[in-house]
């Protein structure tokens, strides 16, 4: 895959050009400098797992078979004139309308974007082809703490830390037998794009916490002029100017309670008060004895 900024030359242009050689200087043509530019999103998808680390790499968790606790969660959405709406797939794994993700605090999670254009074509090709220019950043909407509201600006407060874990090809799950048949490297592996491989489609966090309530706010944002800033993070998003497109949207997530350690009886009692059950049948079906965490073949 080559990286390379494309200059494009519109019929809307060139119709500009030739109205402004061939009307009279009494009727001036002024250009349409608000015309959209950039790459145009109209749904997205979001995906998390939740796992564990080996080394520099996650790997997913295994699901418990009959557990309300999703180890992978989805939600899709549409844009449309009134914002952002959730769009039905009926998947497994799908986030209820009105509801949130429900993930754990002090836990490890994979968060992967899928980006669709008007005609339901997946752009995420596109997208890793301008990582010169483009970046998706992640900061905090609405945050809420055990029912006492509390503003918080700072993704750092809720996030150990994320880890850019893009690849190209982007379709290409990065894992030791992919990377070593040479199928798959890492945006970070590749000379060329040095301090400007991060990209956000793909990576891995760290929560933090316990019953809290907040909205997850991403932003895709694209240079469009020249090349973005080297070596940007996760959370610095930049102001918006004239000189670039940004495409933001909100996802609920509500941390349930936190990781057990030793103890897991407090973390037993939060998770069965959420999901409607007695902490006994939580046990039952959910222990984290009871079921394989390596038997995931999702790899980041």
């Amino acid at each position: 895959m080559k990286f390379r900024l494309k200059n494009t030359v519109t019929i809307t242009a060139i119709a500009y050009l030739f109205l402004a050689v061939s009307c009279s200087k009494n009727d001036p043509v002024t250009p349409d400098t608000t015309a959209a530019e950039g790459i145009e999103i109209a749904k997205v998808k979001v995906v998390t797992h939740q796992g564990h680390l080996h080394g520099d790499s996650f790997h997913g968790n295994g699901q418990p078979l009959n557990s309300p606790y999703l180890r992978i969660q989805e939600m899709t959405l549409v844009k449309t004139d009134n914002g952002w709406k959730q769009e039905n797939t009926n998947s497994k794994n799908e986030v209820k309308a009105g509801k949130p993700f429900a993930l754990v605090g002090d836990d490890y999670y994979a968060i992967e974007l899928f980006f669709y254009d008007d005609k339901g074509n997946r752009i995420n090709k596109q997208l890793t082809e301008k990582v010169k220019n483009t970046q998706i950043f992640f900061t905090v909407n609405s945050y809420v703490k055990n029912n006492t509201d509390h503003k918080v600006t700072d993704m750092e407060d809720l996030m150990e830390y994320y880890t850019f874990r893009d690849t190209d090809p982007y379709s290409v799950m990065y894992n030791r037998n992919n990377y070593e048949e040479g199928k798959v490297k890492l945006l970070s592996q590749i000379d060329e794009i040095k301090g400007f491989e991060n990209l956000g489609m793909k990576g891995y966090l760290r929560l933090i916490g316990e019953k809290i309530s907040y909205n997850l706010h991403i932003s895709v944002v694209e240079w469009l002029k020249g090349e973005k800033p080297q070596h940007l993070d996760y959370n610095s998003l930049p102001e918006k100017n004239k000189e670039m497109k940004i495409t933001s949207f909100d996802i609920p997530i509500y941390l349930i309670s936190a990781r057990p350690r030793l103890d897991a009886s407090s973390y037993t009692k939060d998770m069965a008060e959420y999901f409607g059950i007695t902490p006994e049948e939580f046990e039952n079906i959910d222990s984290y004895g009871d079921y394989d965490p390596e038997a995931s073949k999702y790899w980041m």
